[in-house]
């Protein structure tokens, strides 16, 4: 009989040790670390005649733009490239160029008289002009673009037509713009000479896209 009750209790208690877990077994173990630090992006400008000429990485920093439209007179054409470098460790998906009249010494306005005849980046050499008319650009529908509604434009960057450029970590592109001052009858272009004009064009550069 104290056989019979001592093979229930070990029975009885093996299925306890069994039911807690409490038996033997090997381990080994090993941890994985990581460590999450975001990506920077930053740029620096410089600015060059055309787009064969690119300028050296010492020429990057504070810069004036390479449009100068001293002395311009009606049919001339005047161009340049507005260079950006890639300081940062991801790529530009997309850089917007927005212009600003900041000062005009006569009336008519001179940004008026200034027509955008050519325009593309450095990384697609595709002439943006022709898909530009009849949108946001030209809200006179006129089929010209000029420096003032350049400056004006203020349309939807992500559906409308804009000018991009996208520039891996250490690389440099360009956006080059031609403008051209208008011909016209001389009672037209009479009044705009000795007008000047202040600009500016601020450079900011995304990635993702917004």
């Amino acid at each position: 009989m104290k056989k019979r009750i001592l093979i229930i209790v070990a029975l009885l208690v093996s299925v306890a040790l069994l039911a807690t877990g409490a038996f033997a077994y090997f381990t080994a173990t090993r941890t994985a670390t990581g460590t999450v630090k975001a990506g920077t992006l930053g740029i620096l400008l410089a600015s060059s005649p055309d787009y064969l000429t690119i300028p050296e990485n010492w020429a990057f920093g504070p810069t004036t733009t390479p449009w100068d439209f001293t002395k311009v007179v009606p049919g001339e054409s005047r161009g340049g490239c507005l260079w950006m470098m890639n300081t940062g460790d991801v790529g530009t998906v997309r850089a917007l160029w927005d212009f600003s009249v900041l000062a005009t010494s006569s009336v008519p306005n001179l940004a008026d008289r200034l027509e955008l005849t050519n325009v593309f980046t450095t990384d697609d050499n595709f002439n943006w002009i022709p898909s530009m008319w009849h949108t946001g650009w030209d809200p006179n529908n006129d089929g010209k673009i000029t420096f003032q509604e350049v400056a004006n434009y203020g349309g939807d960057w992500e559906n409308d037509v804009y000018p991009f450029l996208s520039v891996a970590p250490g690389g440099k592109g360009a956006i080059c713009l031609t403008f051209q001052m208008i011909n016209g009858l001389p009672a037209e272009d009479n009044p705009y000479q000795g007008a000047n004009m202040d600009y500016s064009v601020v450079v900011t550069a995304f990635n993702p896209r917004p």
